[in-house]
């Protein structure tokens, strides 16, 4: 390229008008950015936070507060632990199983946990993997069977995470989710959303799009979610949960307005915060004192005493141990009914576990189990009304005895637990079998002497019947379909029910439960199920299961304007290069009207041309891939917050300035003095016009796609 080119180029005052305004632009994004981030709430705080004492939690600040917190009266307060190996990605990863997941649950059970909280990911159910649902039941039956209470909160699908969906897709999908595993666990608790600043990143547009983090969405999104959980288990408690650090840092909160809406919505049970420290408590105080509940109880659905990697550090054993200890007083303190313990993998050891330790891996015990035990056993436990009698009024009722003392216990009223459960003898009639009702289960439905696992209110009743006669126990799965009536030969009765009668076939015509067919029949003792037909040679039970039918994968499936948001790239960068060849056409000097563009070059000129060219194909090629990067490193840095995610904004906004300086330049002072026959062009300038402007264009569709995403998460519907 000659000097008198150049210059030419660099004094029209187009160009530098246009390289100004630029400039001006490129800052203002910055600048733009920079504002965002200001006002930017998310799930672990904005990136610039403010009124909140940011400092590690200590032994020695816990004895400072203790006494203040410990003057609280005492209350029980329901102890709940995170099931780790059934959370989240966790069943799919090698190495864990039902086995495992199996001896975390032991594990916390051992623990003093009352409640089993499972972050439950719908991953399973959008693929329809049968495996993996067939596991997932299997694990929330043994939390049954164990005598807990299950806790869900919705932890959305991994899918989100690398595919965003638009708000309205979101929506829909996270009603068609809850809706589902709610009709198909009944779980006692059920925290709808999980911080509203958690799901962020699983929605297109963030952070530009207003919409994501409307409060008013996220109102009318819980308010739809509390009515379809409510609608298929009305049992259920069902609550939100917000991260306390998030309340008061920074400017106006997100997190604040939407707690407190949930104040007075109408059919949500508990608010729940989510505490990791020193600064989620003060914010939690502070709430609490200037806002209150409105009658919501007061949950702590997420709690340790830090988080992150540090959570591993063996060192933070003794300070682990006193939080535990100290953080039931401030629950108390706090007038909180229970608490989600969440890194419950410290309780067997300081390592997370891999998929070569899986199986091993909750077999070890920590020093933090043992104050967790020592906790749980000093706080209370929930009690419960259950009512336990017999079938036959000559017959008393069964005895009830606990097992951690052999003490006997009320039969009115039972704390969540196991109890010894044994049916006396009765003149003239001989013991057939338990049948139960409610939030309780029996070990072995036929055995006298069994175990009463107690995890909310609940009927037991054991079925006696004349000598010469035959009971049979009737037992319904899950609670909700109870009332389905079943008629075994002509005689029928409700789930938890019982039927007298002689050897011999029978029709078997299981209830009908809504919404929810019938998925098998389980028979044991001495009858048998074969379709249809009950077969009764002695004492014996049916226990009939129902399922909800899973959403089929179209309800479920990603929108299109998601992949408009992919396509939109590589088609601007088309269309811009077909802009730019009609321009050059049309402002191509008469002597050159229908010539190549390449036609007045020649030699290394030529060459150097079709290497200029050439690189701006590369950057067509190679945008989509660099530009989804830099999109994912700008989310990143909002998602972190503090000093390191306000660092990577304004580095990457500074980056994509510079890559947007350096390609105009490349084009300005190298490609069209060429392309408009006013100079020469050598390789070597050409090459290093290839890799500079190359990047540029790289930064520059990673700008088109943040904005493409952005538009393509308007309020549609899915096709």
């Amino acid at each position: 390229m000659n000097s008198a080119a150049a210059s030419e180029v660099v004094r029209r005052p187009a160009s530098f008008s246009a390289m100004v305004g630029l400039t001006v632009s490129c800052i203002a994004l910055t600048l733009g950015a920079l504002g965002l981030a200001v006002v930017q709430p998310d799930a672990t705080g904005q990136l610039f936070p403010g009124n909140c004492t940011y400092e590690p939690l200590t032994t020695s600040w816990l004895d400072q507060q203790s006494p203040t917190w410990a003057a609280a009266r005492s209350l029980p307060i329901a102890t709940g632990e995170l099931l780790q190996a059934a959370s989240y990605g966790n069943p799919e990863t090698p190495g864990d199983s039902l086995a495992t997941m199996q001896a975390d649950l032991a594990m916390l059970r051992a623990s003093g946990a009352q409640v089993i909280r499972i972050d439950l990911n719908f991953q399973p159910w959008l693929e329809q993997n049968a495996s993996l649902i067939a596991e997932m039941e299997a694990i929330v039956h043994q939390v049954r069977v164990d005598g807990l209470q299950l806790m869900i909160a919705d932890s959305a699908s991994e899918t989100y995470w690398h595919h965003p969906l638009a708000w309205s897709s979101f929506a829909n999908a996270a009603v068609e989710r809850e809706g589902t595993l709610a009709a198909l666990f009944h779980p006692d608790y059920y925290v709808v959303v999980k911080e509203p600043g958690w799901y962020y990143p699983m929605i297109a547009g963030y952070p530009l799009d207003p919409t994501v983090e409307s409060v008013t969405n996220w109102v009318d999104l819980t308010q739809q979610l509390i009515s379809t959980v409510r609608a298929v288990s009305p049992s259920t408690q069902i609550g939100v949960a917000v991260a306390a650090a998030s309340l008061y840092s920074g400017g106006p909160s997100t997190s604040l307005s939407y707690l407190e809406s949930m104040r007075n919505m109408p059919g949500l049970d508990f608010l729940g915060f989510d505490i990791y420290g020193v600064c989620d408590m003060e914010n939690t105080v502070r709430f609490l004192s200037q806002e209150g509940t409105g009658g919501k109880a007061i949950w702590v659905p997420e709690a340790w005493s830090s988080s992150g990697s540090g959570v591993y550090d063996p060192s933070q054993s003794s300070v682990d141990v006193q939080w535990v200890e100290d953080f039931y007083e401030f629950l108390n303190y706090i007038g909180a009914r229970g608490v989600g313990l969440f890194y419950t993998d410290v309780l067997a050891q300081f390592a997370p576990p891999s998929a070569s330790s899986w199986t091993s891996y909750y077999s070890e015990r920590t020093p933090v189990f043992y104050g967790v035990q020592n906790a749980t056993d000093s706080a209370g436990r929930l009690s419960f009304p259950v009512h336990a009698g017999s079938t036959s009024s000559n017959c008393p009722s069964p005895t009830i005895a606990s097992l951690r003392n052999n003490s006997s216990s009320s039969i009115n009223q039972l704390p969540a637990g196991e109890f010894s459960l044994q049916a006396t003898s009765c003149q003239g009639y001989v013991f057939q079998a338990w049948t139960f009702q409610g939030d309780v289960a029996v070990s072995s439905s036929m055995a006298p002497v069994a175990i009463l696992s107690v995890y909310g209110p609940g009927n037991v009743t054991a079925v006696y019947a004349p000598a010469n006669s035959v009971g049979i126990a009737v037992i319904v799965y899950p609670a909700s379909c109870a009332s389905a009536a079943t008629s075994v030969g002509g005689s029928s009765t409700q789930g938890g029910g019982y039927l007298i009668l002689g050897h011999g076939t029978y029709v078997l015509a299981p209830g009908n439960c809504p919404e929810e067919p019938l998925a098998q029949v389980v028979t044991s003792g001495n009858v048998s199920e074969h379709q249809g037909s009950l077969s009764v040679h002695g004492p014996g039970a049916i226990v009939l299961v129902y399922s909800p039918v899973a959403p089929s994968a179209e309800l479920l499936s990603l929108p299109w304007s998601l992949g408009l948001g992919v396509l939109l790239p590589p088609l601007l960068v088309v269309m811009g290069a077909l802009a730019a060849l009609v321009w050059d056409r049309r402002h191509r000097p008469p002597s050159r009207k229908g010539a190549s563009p390449l036609s007045p070059l020649r030699g290394k000129s030529r060459r150097a041309g079709r290497w200029a060219l050439g690189g701006f194909f590369v950057q067509a090629v190679t945008a989509i891939v660099v530009g989804l990067s830099l999109l994912r490193w700008w989310v990143n840095g909002y998602s972190l917050g503090g000093v390191l995610g306000a660092t990577l904004v304004v580095l990457g906004e500074a980056i994509l300035m510079v890559f947007v300086l350096l390609l105009y330049l490349a084009w300005t002072r190298l490609i069209s003095p060429v392309r408009q026959g006013g100079g020469e062009m050598s390789p070597k300038a050409a090459r290093w016009m290839v890799v500079v402007g190359g990047f540029a264009g790289l930064g520059i569709a990673g700008l088109l796609y943040f904005l493409a995403v952005r538009s393509a998460a308007s309020d549609r519907s899915p096709p």
